[in-house]
């Protein structure tokens, strides 16, 4: 548009009452609809000149994910488990997930809750925080590994026997934090079953 040519709200006022402050208000407003309908066109062809890019993009990252995968072996409960996962892969899902073992619960999966509590070489630890690449090699014991149906480990039968599993959700947790206790002290104070405890939370 040269500079002697008006533009669309010019123009369009010449034709109306120009006294009229209601009607210069409407024409103005619909000018600038006129503008950012071009400026919304505009963009959408953009987008579709971006789209054949953005599409080799995402076939470039599926193949690189493809190839984040890797082949290991858990320790779980006295056995050797041969395991194909991602290497983002959480101790908690493979034991959950890939392995069946759905004893050790998945609560909060922010390592706060200790629902997911498992022991690592005897030592209790979140299975939500570690990744199953990262615990090879070592010896790793869920709920699951404690007792038996028709033999439960004693802190088993004092669940059952005090009516402490209340919901269920945190009592293997709990469980596996006073196994790991007993394992290194055998006759704990109550002070000492406490602080044990202290990271599991009930739900």
């Amino acid at each position: 548009m040269t500079e002697d040519e008006p533009d669309l709200a010019s123009r369009l006022e010449e034709v109306s009452d120009p006294g009229d402050p209601s009607r210069r208000s409407f024409i103005r407003a619909g000018a600038g609809v006129v503008v950012a309908t071009a400026a919304l066109v505009g963009a959408g062809r953009q987008l579709r000149v971006l789209r054949p890019e953005s599409g080799q993009a995402a076939g470039g990252s599926a193949e690189t994910h493809e190839h984040s995968y890797a082949d290991i072996e858990l320790r779980i409960n006295g056995q050797t488990r041969p395991l194909r996962v991602p290497h983002q892969r959480t101790l908690l899902l493979a034991i959950r997930e890939d392995l069946g073992l759905t004893g050790t619960k998945k609560s909060c999966n922010l390592g706060q809750c200790g629902a997911c509590t498992v022991l690592m070489d005897g030592l209790p630890v979140y299975s939500c925080m570690l990744l199953a690449l990262d615990v090879t090699g070592r010896e790793i014991t869920t709920i699951e590994g404690i007792g038996r149906h028709e033999a439960l480990h004693p802190i088993q039968e004092g669940f059952i026997h005090h009516m402490g599993s209340q919901c269920g959700h945190c009592t293997p947790g709990m469980i596996m934090s006073g196994v790991a206790l007993l394992q290194k002290t055998p006759t704990p104070t109550e002070a000492e079953v406490r602080h044990a405890l202290s990271g599991n939370l009930c739900r």
